[in-house]
């Protein structure tokens, strides 16, 4: 499992990420691209994610 960590791309062949542990409350727009076997990428999709106090 990969960890999201702002203004950082990562890279994985695992289908779940996790969001870095910490991150100030806020708003957070989160881009996934998926590349094929053949190496073609996806249109992008974009989402916004909203971190709270717990």
């Amino acid at each position: 499992m990969v960890t999201l960590e702002l203004n950082k791309m990562p890279i994985t062949d695992t289908p779940t990420i996790m969001l870095t542990p910490g991150l100030p409350p806020g708003q957070y727009v989160v881009q996934l691209v998926v590349e094929n076997d053949k190496g073609i990428m996806s249109t992008p999709v974009v989402t916004t994610v909203t971190v709270r106090r717990s």
